[in-house]
C-alpha cells in the first residue's frame, strides 16, 4: 500500500518483475515493462510508451524526466 502525504490515501500496489499495477478506488494505472520500453494505461483508456534510458530517466516523445518525478506524477493523477 502507498499512502498519501496529506491525506489518509491508500492505493493498492500489485508488482512482479515485469509488471506493475497502481489502484486506488475505480481509477488504476497499469505500467509493462519490455526491456528497456515501458508502457502505460490507465482506466480510462488513455495509453502510452516511455523508455528507460541508460541513465535511469524516463523518455517519451515530447521530455525526459527522473523516474522519481514521473511516479510523483503519475501517483497526483492516479489520486486525484
Amino acid at each position: 500500500m502507498a499512502h498519501g502525504l496529506n491525506r489518509s490515501l491508500q492505493v493498492a500496489i500489485e508488482h512482479d518483475g515485469e509488471r506493475i499495477l497502481a489502484r486506488y478506488g475505480d481509477k488504476w494505472l497499469d505500467l509493462k515493462r519490455n526491456g528497456a520500453t515501458v508502457s502505460w494505461e490507465r482506466e480510462d483508456g488513455s495509453q502510452g510508451i516511455v523508455e528507460l534510458t541508460e541513465a535511469g530517466r524516463l523518455k517519451s516523445n515530447s521530455a525526459e524526466q527522473e523516474m522519481d518525478l514521473a511516479a510523483e506524477a503519475w501517483a497526483r493523477e492516479l489520486m486525484r
